[in-house]
């Protein structure tokens, strides 16, 4: 797969997963010029870096390598005369196992967004996987890659249920969902004196199933697990899950991503939510049913 760059009107770039090349605009089929390795993974035991996206976010590059594994994501600084990319921060896109192989686009109005395709599925029913939600991408002050669902997903939404300043402890409070087996739920909570809170779906008749749970550090969702670190003083969660009856994405304080592949989600369910080792608030919980795209 290769991805393009325009450093200028005579000199696009293209990109192999290791090399790169410099060729004129009017993309003639000789006269490419070699320019040598313009990235070398870090790690010795990196078995590709395929899929390569490269592109300016900000002030900043910006690398994706799918390695056959997790995918990654490289910031750092980029010499157009050396053709050389030199990272000074990493880390990974998504945490999950079943997001793989990402694609970005640049809109009119100067946003960058990215999809993913999600594996994971059954075999033996003649497709292999969809494509993940939209994320829009951007860096923080600090130069973290920040990632929020996009806005545009937001027309998807039916009619909305919602609570605020819900109390949680120990014990489970139980919230009726909208009847649907798409939806999105937002939440906001102050984890106050608790060190964890757990959220998980109850369908009728069955025993809770467990799907995000925060301790303060790190965040896991089903058996994927994400490092998230909550600023000094600064005991707030934000939860974006969304679930598409096998899919589910989750994203926390617009950094941390994980998407999994789940059984089918039934229709009539309930949140179950509650905190441990101490008191929370739930500030706002809103749930809306996700409308088809077609």
């Amino acid at each position: 797969m290769h991805a393009n760059l325009g450093l200028n009107d005579a000199t696009p770039l293209e990109l192999t997963p290791l090399n790169a090349v410099l060729k004129p605009r009017e993309y003639p089929d000789t006269k490419w010029k070699y320019r040598g390795v313009m990235f070398h993974h870090p790690d010795p035991d990196a078995r590709t870096s395929e899929c390569p996206n490269f592109f300016k976010l900000g002030d900043e590059w910006l690398l994706f390598v799918s390695p056959y594994g997790k995918v990654q994501y490289f910031v750092g600084d980029f010499d157009a005369e050396t053709c050389r990319f030199r990272p000074r921060a990493r880390g990974f896109l998504d945490h999950g196992p079943n997001f793989y192989a990402p694609n970005t686009m640049l809109v009119p109005d100067g946003r960058r967004l990215v999809w993913g395709w999600v594996n994971g599925f059954p075999g033996g029913r003649g497709w292999n996987g969809c494509l993940s939600l939209p994320r829009q991408l951007s860096l923080s002050r600090a130069g973290q890659l920040q990632q929020t669902p996009a806005p545009q997903l937001n027309k998807l939404r039916g009619k909305p249920v919602a609570w605020r300043d819900v109390l949680l402890d120990s014990d489970r409070k139980s919230l009726v969902l909208p009847d649907s087996n798409t939806l999105e739920i937002e939440t906001e909570i102050d984890l106050h004196s608790a060190t964890s809170v757990g959220l998980g779906i109850k369908n009728v008749n069955k025993a809770p199933q467990a799907l995000v749970n925060f301790n303060g550090s790190e965040l896991q969702v089903l058996d994927a697990k994400a490092p998230l670190t909550l600023p000094k003083g600064d005991r707030k969660l934000k939860l974006r899950i969304f679930i598409d009856r096998s899919v589910l994405d989750v994203f926390a304080n617009e950094t941390a991503g994980i998407t999994k592949t789940i059984a089918p989600l039934e229709a009539d369910v309930s949140l179950e939510i509650r905190a441990e080792g101490g008191d929370a608030k739930a500030k706002r919980i809103q749930a809306w049913p996700m409308k088809t795209i077609w």
